[in-house]
């Protein structure tokens, strides 16, 4: 799975808790809707009434392919590791079924 799933941006440089990943050979509408007890999204949280493209992840050189399978996770401040865990679980299995 290691070479499938690639961070959008600079880890060392992102915000805490707020990740944007590229799910390979899987559509992130497709991925989400495996995943209905988890809250993630496939745009960035300042399009999110909009139904196109994010224009940051253009920015970033981003094929459509790539974008179109890119997950963007937020962890808020008072998610334990337990939780994040769990999640991270749900995701893995969610990818799995679906690649």
């Amino acid at each position: 799975m290691k070479d499938d799933v690639n961070f959008n941006g600079d880890l060392n440089s992102a915000l805490p808790g707020c990740l944007s990943i590229i799910f390979k050979l899987v559509d992130a509408e497709d991925l989400l809707f495996e995943m209905s007890e988890l809250a993630l999204s496939t745009g960035s949280a300042c399009a999110s009434s909009k139904n196109t493209p994010s224009h940051v992840l253009k920015a970033l050189g981003l094929s459509a392919e790539a974008i179109s399978s890119t997950v963007r996770i937020g962890l808020g401040r008072y998610v334990t590791v337990a939780e994040a865990e769990y999640a991270s679980s749900i995701i893995i299995n969610a990818y799995n079924k679906l690649k």
